[in-house]
């Protein structure tokens, strides 16, 4: 059985052009090229098939571009849109392993250890892992290997799977796909290496002539990888950013492209389990300036619709002072709300949908307006002011007392002793000597009104009888039996 730990790598080419057609997949199959810079000093440096075709290549100026291809669309794209995309890669490569680390800032490579009882083979978990990225709504390539930065020339080159087999996999790649510095690439290539497997026939001597560098890209010529993962923590906020070529003035334009994004989130945070507990909006405003809005929703939920609406109400009741340029959409995730069933229970809801029912309630009444009902405050005996938030499971139950209240108080005679506790009980079917007795209880309710409660409450055990729960009434100084305990 091979033990040999295998890495995973997931590699977005074209990650800038990529993550434009994320938030704004209207430009679809279109001509699209990806400018970098401003001035005299922009360039090319992606573009899309379609463009390619057409004849644009990277490096070339957005002037030269449109002479060659007039029907092609220039976009820019900023970091932020971009490490958003970044980080719903990253995201997805949680949900299948819990040791991640980003590497060469397009790809991730995740520690497949233990992992195979998800897929049956590394061919399978390749395709889940290409098949839960598109849904993100990024394409990446897949690679697998004993190493991570095996894996990641394996995914560059798309090679796919070649976990025991690198050396000869890799030997006829151009020794620019092991990512060396562009010094030693030039070097290389003026000594006549260019291929990994003529760099991995060289001698030992390599690194007295070239240095460590080319020591090390030597070993992962030969097949053999010495990085040693340095896994991140998972993301606790999440964020969406979305640039605009027009300006947007009006709630209803807006609140279209806020669905996309909070659609995005949610898919984003369902990959951790977690649900959005706050959103908050950051506005770009026109010329210059930054407004921020927040929405809390009455309970976590991934309803789209409710968080949509949630946040479009959030808008309108504090609008932006100058028309939009773009806008960040950042949230906090929470767990759904726990719900623990109970097998000879009442059914419990499901907690998605609970969820999703208080956001719209939020929505339409205000989140400060949605709960549970509660008491006046007083404190009274069976009257307790919550329900409990989690019931124990029937293995964990306490065997305690239960008290049965009377429908119709009987009234009784109790004789007391000289420091007030009560020694006998008559009347009511009862009578005989209290043995123990616990209390008083004082309770004092409604003094406001005209029909006032002031007494106490006593627990006493009478002889051959039981444990009863005795109320004595301050107001006409009488005794009755209020509960039985069982």
């Amino acid at each position: 059985m091979d033990t040999t730990t295998k890495y995973a790598c997931a590699l977005i080419p074209g990650l800038p052009l990529q993550a434009l057609r994320r938030v704004q997949p209207e430009v679809g199959d279109c001509p699209l090229a990806i400018v970098h810079g401003h001035g005299s000093k922009a360039l090319i440096v992606n573009a899309s098939r379609a463009a390619l075709q057409a004849g644009i290549f990277l490096g070339m100026s957005p002037v030269q571009a449109k002479s060659i291809a007039p029907a092609v669309i220039l976009r820019s794209v900023s970091e932020r849109v971009i490490d958003s995309a970044r980080q719903a890669l990253i995201d997805v490569a949680f949900s299948f392993s819990p040791n991640v680390m980003p590497l060469g800032g397009d790809s991730v490579v995740l520690d497949m250890t233990g992992l195979f009882s998800m897929c049956p083979s590394p061919h399978s978990f390749a395709a889940a892992i290409e098949a839960t990225i598109t849904k993100a709504g990024l394409m990446a390539r897949i690679g697998i290997a004993n190493g991570p930065r095996l894996a990641r020339v394996a995914a560059k080159a798309g090679l796919g799977v070649i976990s025991g087999q690198e050396a000869t996999a890799i030997a006829n790649l151009p020794v620019s796909a092991l990512e060396p510095s562009e010094k030693l690439l030039q070097i290389l290539i003026s000594l006549g290496i260019t291929s990994v497997g003529q760099l991995a026939s060289l001698g030992s001597g390599i690194g007295d002539r070239l240095g460590l560098e080319a020591v090390n890209l030597q070993i992962l010529a030969r097949g053999k990888d010495v990085l040693v993962l340095d896994p991140i923590a998972p993301n606790k906020t999440f964020q969406e950013a979305v640039d605009l070529e027009w300006t947007i003035d009006r709630i209803e334009q807006l609140s279209f492209l806020m669905s996309a994004s909070i659609e995005r989130l949610v898919l984003r945070l369902d990959s951790h389990n977690l649900v959005p507990s706050i959103l908050i909006v950051s506005l770009n405003l026109e010329p210059v300036g930054e407004h921020i809005v927040s929405a809390h929703p009455a309970a976590p939920t991934a309803d789209i619709r409710s968080l949509s609406n949630l946040v479009r109400r959030a808008i309108e009741k504090d609008p932006p002072p100058a028309p939009v340029l773009g806008f960040s959409l950042q949230a906090e995730g929470a767990p759904a709300i726990p719900v623990q069933g109970d097998l000879f229970g009442v059914p419990m809801p499901n907690p998605r949908e609970l969820g999703a029912l208080l956001g719209r309630l939020g929505v339409l009444a205000g989140a400060d307006s949605v709960g549970a009902p509660d008491d006046d405050g007083a404190i009274v005996p069976f009257a307790p002011r919550r329900l409990p938030q989690s019931r124990p499971s029937l293995g964990q139950r306490p065997m305690i007392l239960a008290a049965r209240r009377l429908a119709e108080l009987p009234k009784v005679q109790v004789s007391l002793k000289q420091d007030g506790r009560p020694s006998y009980v008559y009347g009511g079917g009862l009578s005989g000597p209290i043995n123990r007795a616990a209390g008083p209880w004082g309770v004092e309710k409604g003094w406001w009104t005209e029909q006032p409660v002031k007494g106490a409450n006593w627990d006493v055990e009478v002889a051959q009888h039981g444990v009863y729960r005795l109320w004595h009434d301050f107001i006409s100084d009488q005794w009755f039996i209020e509960s039985v305990w069982d």
